[in-house]
């Protein structure tokens, strides 16, 4: 009885060890990660533009360029691009390579907008409104 106590005990310890080091294992393989930051500013001005959503190509990871256009993201080891995306302007997708600091110009984009009227449920171009509409001028009374 007593030697089938002490081989349930070492063959648990053993067990436990198998398992403690199995997790460290997989702990050490996490991919590790770098910081990439720089500016993002608009191609024409050379102003910086805020808001920018920037991306990590093949993940979920991303972050927003702040008021003066710089960002910091945190990319994995596999990853390659980042991609730039901001309303009125050119999507724009960039190599990483070694680089720790990418900064990137974007372009407006071209197309130009027809004219549009706003109305309460939406949006129409002006020659699909139907309707009445009122254009009034206001007038300066005198009293």
């Amino acid at each position: 009885m007593k030697q089938k106590l002490t081989y349930f005990r070492r063959t648990r310890t053993f067990v436990l060890s198998l398992l403690l080091l199995s997790c460290m294992a997989a702990q050490g393989q996490q991919q590790p990660s770098r910081m990439v930051k720089g500016l993002v500013k608009d191609a024409r001005t050379g102003e910086p533009l805020a808001g920018v959503a920037v991306l990590v190509r093949g993940t979920t990871q991303g972050t927003t360029t702040g008021i003066s256009g710089e960002y910091a993201v945190s990319v994995p080891s596999g990853s390659t691009e980042l991609e730039f995306s901001f309303l009125g302007y050119v999507a724009k997708i960039q190599k990483i390579g070694t680089a720790h600091t990418l900064d990137v110009t974007m372009e407006e984009e071209a197309t130009g907008l027809q004219e549009v009227v706003v109305v309460g449920y939406g949006v129409q171009k002006k020659a699909n409104l139907t309707g009445s509409v009122f254009v009034g001028k206001r007038k300066c009374r005198k009293e």
